[in-house]
């Protein structure tokens, strides 16, 4: 096939239909009338081909390559026409399909940081249920309450920091756990807390400071740790 543009398609097409209507005249009227039904069919396919914006190469028909015109002529042009048109229905398929799956993935990452949010504000809810508990002078508490203020943590941070150690070991100096974990702050192993002092095992404000330390460093402030351990029942 040779290969020309669309628009020149367009344009032979027309001049094949002035010419079979001029042939027409000289015909009998059964062959001007099949003649006219042919060339009003060529029309409608050279109409739509000329009224595209593009100029890209297609193969022309080899029926009409010479200049002659024939049923097989007619039939490349509409094939030529139906191809274009499915082209571009496949283009606006694959475009919708490409905009559903980007607005379910937006739609996924939205519900997903609503739950996120929802969880968190879960967790908030519950750390601020907690009650506040009255602190007896020269308790272990007491002295647990003072060692924390000296790091700033009053108030709701003292409340956390309680909450978390009551659970814990009841704020007892000789808590143990077959898991190994040891002491007021439950270290696991009881051991880690040399690094506070050599009497961890007796010693509470060596197990309190050792406490306040690591969950200095691995939460930031006793109520990071207190909403850690609300969602994992350990810290």
């Amino acid at each position: 096939m040779n290969r020309i543009s669309i628009r020149g398609v367009g344009i032979a097409a027309a001049a094949l239909v002035a010419t079979s209507l001029a042939v027409g005249g000289n015909t009998s009227a059964a062959d001007a009338q099949e003649t006219a039904s042919r060339a009003s069919q060529v029309s409608l396919v050279a109409l739509n081909l000329l009224s595209t914006n593009s100029n890209t190469d297609i193969a022309f028909p080899a029926s009409l390559a010479g200049g002659g015109f024939n049923e097989t002529a007619f039939a490349d042009l509409v094939a030529l026409h139906d191809a274009r048109a499915s082209a571009r229905t496949a283009a606006v398929l694959a475009y919708a399909q490409a905009a559903a799956k980007a607005a379910a993935a937006h739609k996924a990452a939205t519900a997903a940081a609503a739950a996120a949010r929802a969880a968190r504000a879960r967790t908030a809810y519950r750390a601020s249920r907690t009650l506040v508990r009255p602190v007896a002078p020269g308790t272990l508490r007491a002295l647990g309450k003072s060692m924390a203020a000296s790091r700033g943590w009053v108030g709701s941070q003292w409340t956390c920091l309680d909450n978390i150690w009551t659970r814990e070991s009841g704020w007892s100096r000789t808590a143990s756990n077959p898991s190994g974990a040891y002491g007021i702050p439950q270290a696991s192993p009881g051991s880690k807390m040399a690094s506070a002092g050599a009497d961890w095992r007796t010693s509470a404000a060596t197990q309190i400071a050792w406490g306040l330390s690591y969950i200095a460093n691995a939460y930031g402030n006793p109520c990071q740790a207190w909403s850690f351990w609300l969602s994992h029942n350990w810290y």
